[in-house]
């Protein structure tokens, strides 16, 4: 009984769950309902897209969304959005990954876009000019290709510059490729590669952290150093000059403090560090090192952060502003605010960090700026955008630049056919996270419920409930017909049951006009058959005369019982060599009259059985000749 029970339980648990990986929260409601149809149907919505890793570009935008595709806005005269095609979107549209690849990590640069996959490789796609997409030529590309990472390598974070790449290895080793004019790629020399080289980083010093500028670049070394290479003509490098170096020199910062997170822009560096200030370094015609200055400055500098409020993660765009969430909660930004960027609903270029216009009771968790545009992840999901929009960037349907965070318009799922057993259900509509559905007519029993959806008008797989609904009836029944037969004689007494599930029928039969019933198993010369329909009265006796016989039909959805049909026994005509079961007239044991003698002594004990339950036979009283459900 205990393994029957766990069986039972187990199935519940199981019966109705959808397959789809998302798994609603609740099942379609009801379960069940009528065979011919029309029962309306709660089911829970597909969801749609919320990302989970955004990057900005200087003119288009990058991000993973939460069904492992990868969606990119804005620009795409490079093909940088990797849709297979030059046209710009304002919308998110589907990244063509190779088949059977999803992108796990991106990063924007100035036309390019590059993507760490779930195969091991790491793909690039968009403008090649500079050999910055690592394939070995110098062609664009508007669908990704696959970088020709050195043998026996893979990469485990990638980076894009404006024109070139970085990449931190397994091997604890950066490498970067593409645009070298200033030294950027930090192998020691001038010369552009379109294939991965090795950064020179200094003897025994692993990379852990990496980070792409304009024209320079940056690396976080295992010694607690932070090294910069490339261009450094406003101070960028933070090494106290101004010359560039296409070798990595070590970033002159505050003594005992080490840089926990960075960001680089255009020709400017910022970095959170572990005594818990933020630093800048580098260009500042625009405040963008929020040190309350506009002056440049080649080694760290501290950002003026509001009285007690610390940064923890910072973010500087491609141009010249920048990005920070506080301690408190709150979003800051700072420098350039021409397009809007600074998020303060204000077009007023700032030095000093001043308080992003968030939505209320929404945090952000995540930071991107581009060029004149910034990117956040909202704690409610979704994800905001401001700033500059000419090339739809700020991925909300419009090319107008907003002052303020404006939701970004993520793929929706829409809800285009529901199937009950493969039958179109009918009047869908969809309210809310619900979708509403009326059943088609089918068959009794369970039927799978089958969601046809698309996610940002792309067919997706369909969302399977096995089993999600029951098609039932409630029983109905025919009445049996009166019999008469001699005696000796058979009398079949048959009924037909419909409902779905199909209906179990059993047999009563009572001596006493119908003020008493038991059951027909109790009389030897009852037989019913093996599907219930018929009972058969064998060698009928004059015993057995003015019985009545009624049926009922039980399902889970009720029991219905039919009116009773009556027996009539007479004597065998003369001839018929003697008359069996012949006697004299008498009263049976409930006082009823019978003919042909006592009662079977079957129903004299059920009958002295129902005496005892008193009154309560009463349930059983007549019914009319039409059966009713109880």
């Amino acid at each position: 009984m205990l393994r029957t029970a766990a069986m039972l339980v187990a199935a519940a648990l199981t019966v109705g769950a959808p397959t789809a990986s998302w798994a609603a929260a609740t099942n379609p409601t009801p379960d069940k309902g009528s065979t011919i149809g029309g029962t309306e149907v709660t089911i829970p919505a597909p969801a749609g897209v919320t990302f989970v890793q955004v990057a900005a570009g200087v003119d288009h935008t990058l991000a993973i969304g939460s069904d492992q595709n990868t969606y990119a806005w804005g620009f795409n005269s490079r093909g940088q959005l990797g849709t297979g095609n030059n046209t710009t979107s304002n919308l998110p549209v589907l990244v063509h990954a190779p088949a059977g690849v999803t992108f796990t990590q991106v990063s924007a640069g100035a036309g390019h876009s590059l993507a760490l996959g779930s195969d091991g490789n790491a793909y690039a796609w968009g403008n090649n000019e500079s050999g910055q997409l690592g394939d070995g030529g110098t062609t664009n590309t508007v669908t990704p290709v696959r970088v020709s990472t050195p043998a026996g390598l893979t990469f485990t974070h990638l980076e894009a510059g404006d024109q070139h790449s970085l990449a931190l290895g397994f091997d604890g080793k950066a490498y970067a490729w593409g645009d070298n004019r200033y030294g950027q790629l930090g192998d020691g020399s001038r010369v552009n590669t379109s294939v991965p080289v090795q950064t020179n980083t200094p003897a025994g010093v692993s990379v852990t952290r990496i980070g792409g500028g304009s024209t320079h670049s940056l690396a976080l070394g295992s010694d607690g150093n932070a090294y910069g290479w490339g261009d450094n003509f406003f101070g960028q490098l933070g090494t106290g000059t101004n010359d560039s170096t296409d070798l990595p020199v070590r970033v002159l910062s505050p003594p005992g403090v080490s840089f926990t997170q960075f960001s680089l822009g255009s020709s400017y560096t910022m970095a959170v560090g572990s005594d818990g200030n933020t630093y800048g370094w580098g260009r500042n015609a625009f405040g963008q090192q929020g040190n309350g200055t506009l002056d440049n400055s080649n080694v760290p500098t501290l950002v003026s952060a509001p009285t007690g409020v610390t940064f923890t993660h910072v973010s500087a765009d491609k141009s010249s502003s920048t990005l920070a969430i506080g301690s408190d909660g709150n979003t800051y930004a700072w420098g350039s605010n021409f397009f809007g960027q600074l998020g303060n609903g204000t077009h007023t270029d700032s030095s000093i960090p001043v308080m992003v216009h968030v939505p209320d009771r929404l945090g952000f968790t995540q930071l991107s700026g581009g060029a004149g545009m910034s990117m956040a992840l909202g704690d409610d999901g979704n994800t905001y955008a401001w700033g500059f929009n000419g090339g739809g960037q700020l991925g909300n349907g419009s090319t107008e630049e907003r002052t303020e965070p404006v939701r970004v318009s993520a793929p929706s799922a829409v809800v285009t056919g529901v199937t009950f057993g493969g039958i179109p259900g009918t009047s869908l509509s969809t309210q809310g996270d619900l979708v509403l559905v009326s059943t088609p007519p089918h068959e009794g029993g369970p039927v799978d419920i089958a969601i046809e959806w698309a996610l940002g008008g792309v067919p997706q797989e369909p969302i399977i409930y096995p089993g999600g609904f029951t098609y039932v009836d409630k029983p109905t029944l025919t009445n049996p017909e009166d019999e008469a037969v001699e005696e000796g004689g058979i009398a079949v007494f048959a009924v037909v049951a419909t409902g779905a599930p199909l209906p179990s029928i059993s047999w009563e039969v009572s001596n006493d006009g119908g003020r008493t019933w038991l059951p027909v198993s109790g009389d030897p010369s009852a037989t019913v058959s093996a599907d219930g329909r018929e009972v058969t009265i064998r060698d009928a006796s004059t015993a057995h005369n003015a019985y009545q016989y009624r049926a009922s039909a039980t399902n889970s959805e009720g029991t219905v019982t039919s009116v009773a049909a009556t027996l009539t026994v007479t004597k065998a005509s003369p001839g018929d060599g003697g008359a069996a079961g012949t006697g004299s007239s008498g009263t049976g044991p409930s006082g009823l009259a019978t003919t042909g003698g006592e009662p079977p002594r079957w129903i004299a004990l059920g009958a002295a059985a129902l005496l005892v339950v008193g009154a309560a036979a009463i349930v059983f009283g007549r019914r009319g000749r039409r059966s009713q459900p109880e």
